[in-house]
């Protein structure tokens, strides 16, 4: 069964992403985050909605995972390029802790770029950074 299949395990774990610690933290205050792939909504959707992402809200986020019928969590490998983004691996590190809080057993798999989107050319991938 894939868990990824069930909008609200993506929800719940979208909302146990603690964008504004990785920002402070990771980040140091020079990212801004936004509800889409881009560096700005504009620059691929005219939609006022992806300018802003959903709230951080763990129990919010546990309350779904209940829901979709994985309280106990899942396990998956976060793949990750670690020489493409800046702090990329410690982000991925970073999210693998945040997912914990969900039950959901991550491993980091980091790699060089050269190897990274080779990889996700070929789609051997169950989730990734994408930056």
């Amino acid at each position: 069964k894939n868990p990824f299949k069930d909008l609200r395990v993506r929800r719940a774990m979208y909302q146990a992403i603690d964008i504004d610690a990785i920002k402070s933290k990771l980040m140091s205050g020079f990212s801004v985050p936004t509800g889409g792939l881009t560096p700005s909504a504009r620059g691929g959707y005219n939609d006022p909605a992806l300018e802003t992402r959903l709230p951080f809200d763990m129990a919010a986020a546990k309350k779904l995972m209940a829901e979709a019928g994985y309280p106990d969590g899942f396990e998956v490998t976060l793949d990750c390029p670690n020489n493409r983004y800046v702090n990329d691996e410690r982000i991925c590190i970073a999210l693998a802790s945040l997912w914990a809080q969900l039950k959901i057993k991550v491993k980091v798999n980091a790699m060089p770029r050269v190897l990274f989107f080779p990889k996700l050319e070929k789609f051997d991938t169950s989730l990734y950074l994408h930056g």
